[in-house]
């Protein structure tokens, strides 16, 4: 299980709103914490939400879903999901 709670970040000068869907439970296989969030789960969200919206046509899930996208924008040190591998 997981939930969601809407966070804003400040990166570069800029307030960034996003919510990201966080686990309940430890993963000691990982070193992770109650309160980890992972880019699938997130992906997952996100794709749900979007479909909801081109289904029902109700902007409350696209404004979710860009909240949802948000994470992606913000570094993981930062609270985000955005990690660049060299």
């Amino acid at each position: 299980m997981s939930q969601s709670e809407e966070e804003t970040v400040n990166l570069n000068g800029t307030n960034i709103i996003l919510i990201i869907w966080r686990y309940n439970f430890d993963y000691p296989e990982y070193n992770l914490s109650k309160g980890w969030a992972g880019s699938l789960c997130q992906a997952g969200c996100l794709k749900t939400l979007y479909l909801a919206y081109t289904i029902t046509g109700d902007e409350r899930y696209l404004i979710l879903a860009n909240k949802a996208l948000n994470a992606f924008k913000v570094p993981v040190e930062k609270g985000g999901l955005l990690k660049i591998r060299k």
